[in-house]
């Protein structure tokens, strides 16, 4: 009965979590880059909450969004994740928007929690981006 259990508590603590990809299509600019900029540690991928300081091409951004959970959900790491998928090798926050409420009905305020919506940039380093680029275009198509 406990290993049964185990499973489904995770479930319970996880929060439910999706993600959008939206392709940037069009020439590549000499995106903004800054001297230096806020960088989350801790993750696969560079985050950056400001411009890197690298030029970079943009892959697209993506939306990522978690319902609501008990405990501070992990959106950045949701688009940190599906930016790997894309290849990225770092992304740019943009926006990011975090509440926690719940659902009030008569007497009494139920499913509380955090709810989280991030929008990124999923950017490639600038050095051989023609080679990953055009691999990327390859992959991001190839299921349609």
């Amino acid at each position: 009965m406990k290993r049964g259990l185990l499973p489904f508590v995770l479930f319970l603590l996880s929060g439910c979590g999706t993600t959008a990809f939206h392709p940037y299509v069009g020439q590549q600019h000499n995106w903004p880059t800054s001297p230096g900029a806020f960088a989350k540690p801790g993750t696969a991928i560079p985050v950056y909450h400001g411009w890197p300081p690298r030029p970079y091409i943009v892959l697209g951004f993506v939306d990522a969004a978690q319902g609501r959970s008990r405990f501070a959900p992990g959106v950045i790491e949701l688009a940190v994740e599906k930016a790997m998928e894309l290849g990225a090798d770092a992304i740019v926050v943009r926006s990011r928007f975090t509440d926690y409420g719940g659902n009030y009905h008569g007497s009494s305020y139920s499913k509380a929690g955090y709810r989280s919506k991030a929008t990124v940039l999923a950017i490639k380093w600038r050095s051989g981006a023609k080679a990953s680029r055009s691999r990327f275009r390859k992959d991001l198509f190839r299921n349609r």
